[in-house]
């Protein structure tokens, strides 16, 4: 999951927290799995990985996988404006369910605070264990066990 966060003006947003809430956890959906490449700008950006099955889910910071990626570990506090935004990479683990899920990012601003939920236009994200599946790529035009 790729979340973008800036602020509306020139006001500075600290981001404090990130919080995971699962609504359901049920079997794992059969099926095929086709591997989905990512792509990130060239900014330099926060990571974390998340497992759904812990009670209740918690997220670490992760780093980079790959020499010369520009990720670095999300560790709170953050600050964003208008003009100068954070990304955020999470890398969601259903590990072994299929998963009914949203996220919370919390905040500060002067002497208020809040938090914000994360959803897809506006109900819960729905992800789904992998793990067995057969998996496939496509590499030009042809199909390719990956």
């Amino acid at each position: 999951m790729i979340i973008t966060v800036n602020g509306k003006s020139d006001e500075a947003i600290v981001l404090t927290d990130l919080t995971f809430h699962v609504e359901e956890r049920k079997p794992p959906l059969a099926g095929i799995y086709i591997p989905e490449g990512q792509c990130l700008s060239a900014s330099v950006f926060r990571s974390a990985e998340v497992k759904l099955n812990a009670r209740p889910p918690q997220w670490k910071p992760a780093v980079a996988r790959k020499e010369g990626e520009r990720r670095e570990p999300l560790n709170f506090p953050y600050t964003v404006t208008a003009a100068d935004p954070e990304i955020l990479v999470v890398t969601v683990d259903p590990a072994g369910c299929h998963c009914t899920w949203w996220a919370e990012l919390a905040w500060a601003s002067g002497d208020e605070s809040g938090t914000s939920p994360i959803k897809e236009d506006g109900k819960p994200f729905q992800t789904t264990s992998v793990t067995g599946l057969p998996a496939f790529a496509w590499t030009g035009s042809k199909r390719e066990s990956a």
